[in-house]
């Protein structure tokens, strides 16, 4: 009977989403994503998710990529930079999954475009609302499981 309890309450916290009504809980329930719009370049963006406890975005699974894209029309910062001839992420998190189409990049920053179904290599100096629409910072999920299994005083 304890295990069935203790299962239960494991279930229970999983499955509660900690996530902020606007924002998308990543498939593996890690991780808020939150999209934000305006015109900031790729270091003024970071600086925003890290005001708001969050990074750029990582993404590690073609769940949550094509979820992310999916949700909103645009171009959007994520987290990712290219340096020394390999690409990583900001949260330092092992780049295992793309949606880079492979080519030598031009420039050394990383946005989703929705409209091509992609990633790819943007300026990150380049904030210009014309091309980018705006970013995604993600936050990781913190999970509570308090109120499991205490009986209400009953």
């Amino acid at each position: 009977m304890l295990l069935l309890i203790l299962l239960t309450c494991l279930s229970l916290t999983y499955a509660i989403n900690m996530c902020e009504p606007e924002e998308i809980l990543s498939y593996n329930g890690g991780k808020c994503f939150h999209f934000h719009y305006g015109e900031r370049n790729f270091s003024e963006a970071q600086a925003y998710c890290e005001d708001r406890g969050g990074v750029l975005a990582s993404i590690h699974n073609k769940w949550d990529a094509y979820t992310l894209l999916a949700q909103e029309q645009g171009i959007f910062w994520l987290g990712g930079q290219y340096s020394v001839g390999t690409w990583s992420w900001l949260d330092n998190s092992p780049f295992d999954f793309t949606l880079y189409p492979g080519r030598y990049p031009l420039y050394d920053c990383l946005v989703m475009n929705s409209g091509l179904h992609l990633w790819t290599d943007w300026d990150c100096a380049d904030g210009d609302s014309r091309y980018i629409t705006g970013f995604i910072c993600e936050k990781t999920v913190e999970r509570s499981s308090e109120d499991c299994g205490r009986d209400n005083g009953h």
